[in-house]
């Protein structure tokens, strides 16, 4: 569920001047008030904007985020989650209007009709009814799970979760809040990678191996379930079901431990909950690493027996 925007530029040399800007280049038009988190390196940022959909945000701050194209010529358009966080909306309102100011344009809504006054956008009824329908989902038709995507990282909401934000006195801060512990943490989000996985008794290939890798200097994002995150889950359908999920350990002696997932994640006792299935790690050093997953240092020869050099 979404509500879309639409800003139609004076004239098409505009439109088709962002067109052929580069990520950078657009990031830079827009003052550097905006990130975009699904292209975040120099050479990501070398693509066209025209060819693609940016996800914008300003880190923690906004929470979903909003996105933006310019598929949909002769338009621009931005596209705000149901339910985003009240800091999306004004993010993804703010970023509207500037917009729409330099290339000169009209905003238009999903009816095509005008919006001349951003502010009369009752954008709370829309994060209500989204509150509503995930309490449908969850507690009207017995789903113990829902799972609001984002780029970065997704939320991940339990019956008693939602059961409090439904029950609160202000249902939009409360769900602000709760989206807050998540996606407000700077911690390091562990990135999930997928290899083919090799059936141990053929040798043949079967279904994939999912790992994460993590290091020191940060803390940690971790789920403590892991579970194939929409945007991969093409490679499911192509190489079918993840079979195991690890977790490699950097050590700052250049050595990886890698370890079983499911029985990592139990070593660990000191964390905060992030939300129904992510937990924030408070591991920045080598040592804290080693004393959470109960590696011990190794010697040299121990290093080369157990074939841990990268």
């Amino acid at each position: 569920m979404s509500q879309v925007y639409r800003i139609k530029a004076k004239d098409e040399d505009l439109l088709h001047d962002v067109q052929e800007m580069s990520i950078a280049q657009f990031l830079e038009y827009m003052d550097d008030e905006y990130e975009c988190v699904n292209f975040e390196t120099a050479e990501e940022q070398a693509e066209l904007v025209g060819e693609n959909y940016l996800y914008l945000g300003t880190p923690l701050v906004t929470s979903r985020g909003f996105e933006f194209t310019c598929e949909d010529e002769p338009y621009f358009s931005v596209r705000v989650n149901t339910p985003a966080t009240t800091k999306d909306w004004e993010t993804a309102l703010d970023f509207i209007k500037k917009l729409s100011a330099k290339v000169q344009g009209q905003i238009f809504n999903e009816e095509d009709e005008e919006v001349k006054d951003l502010s009369e956008i009752n954008y709370k009824a829309d994060i209500r009814y989204g509150i509503k329908s995930i309490k449908h989902a969850m507690l009207d038709e017995d789903n113990d799970s829902f799972i609001l995507v984002a780029t970065d990282r997704d939320f991940h909401m339990s019956k008693a979760m939602i059961k409090e934000i439904w029950n609160s006195e202000n249902q939009v801060q409360a769900f602000d809040e709760a989206l807050a512990k998540l996606f407000h943490s700077d911690a390091y989000v562990a990135k999930q990678q997928f290899y083919q996985a090799t059936n141990k008794s053929t040798g043949e290939a079967e279904g994939l191996l999912g790992l994460y890798t993590i290091g020191t200097g940060y803390d940690i994002i971790l789920p403590l379930e892991p579970k194939v995150r929409y945007h991969n889950s093409s490679l499911e359908e192509e190489y079918g079901k993840v079979t195991e999920w690890q977790l490699a350990v950097m050590l700052d002696d250049e050595s990886i431990e890698q370890l079983s997932y499911e029985e990592a994640i139990k070593m660990v006792k000191d964390f905060r909950q992030l939300d129904a299935n992510q937990i924030e790690i408070s591991a920045k050093t080598d040592e804290e690493l080693r004393e959470i997953f109960g590696l011990n240092k190794l010697s040299f020869w121990e290093k080369i027996k157990h074939k841990v050099y990268r």
